[in-house]
């Protein structure tokens, strides 16, 4: 994955929820999410040698996080706070990663947003997923792939937090 991609991933600001008792909930009780996963996010920066903010369009992006404890449901936040724009998701989905940024096929699971794959996040909100059913193991790392038809620029980054795969 290139650095500019790795940037974008990283604009869109992406908290990771899992649900870590969810086989000890009634089914009245909808029980608490707790955070799993956040960074911290900053404007791009205009240094000097640094790229520019990348703009990305009919492209997919995949951003691996590593949540510090387990669960068998999770929920992605996508955040458009900082955005512009409307930030279009025309589909998202999560997997265990297998090494690197490949995943375990078996893993993969498509994300919805009120039963539907694909959802327009309005400037300064963020959207959450529907809730889904997968064990992640404590420390395990998570991918989530987004795909983007319409045009997206980086809003927020978190440039440090890059790495190559």
């Amino acid at each position: 994955m290139r650095r500019n991609e790795l940037t974008a991933a990283a604009a869109i600001f992406l908290l990771v929820t899992l649900w870590p008792f969810a086989n000890a909930q009634e089914e009245k009780d909808h029980g608490r999410w707790v955070s799993a996963w956040s960074t911290a996010i900053h404007a791009p920066l205009p240094f000097p040698g640094l790229p520019p903010s990348t703009v990305l369009e009919n492209q997919t992006i995949r951003m691996v996080v590593r949540p510090t404890i387990g669960g068998e449901r999770l929920l992605i936040r996508f955040s458009n706070a900082n955005g512009s724009s409307v930030l279009q998701i025309g589909a998202a989905h999560i997997a265990l990663v297998d090494h690197g940024s490949s995943i375990l096929s078996a893993s993969d699971h498509p994300l919805t947003f009120g039963g539907l794959s694909s959802v327009k996040v309005p400037i300064g909100a963020s959207m959450l997923s529907d809730p889904v059913g997968m064990k992640v193991p404590p420390f395990h790392e998570v991918s989530v792939s987004i795909f983007l038809p319409q045009r997206a620029a980086a809003s927020t980054e978190h440039y440090w937090a890059q790495h190559e795969t």
